[in-house]
């Protein structure tokens, strides 16, 4: 959240946004790691998901660096 936007409001928007509009999981990871590096993110940029459903995890667990 740090990298992707103005302030904390900003970045939550824009997380959102970008998790709720792409088409998969995968492309959501990717492009949250474009938009953390494209505002300045350096190294060690890492984002993970998971489904839940009444409380329990579906697997697997997608994860991007």
């Amino acid at each position: 959240l740090d990298y992707t936007g103005q302030n904390m409001k900003d970045s939550l928007r824009i997380v959102e946004t970008i998790v709720l509009n792409e088409p998969t999981v995968e492309l959501a990871c990717l492009e949250l790691v474009l938009a953390a590096n494209r505002g300045g993110g350096g190294d060690n940029i890492g984002v993970s998901m998971a489904y839940f459903t009444q409380g329990t995890a579906l697997f697997p667990v997608i994860s991007a660096e």
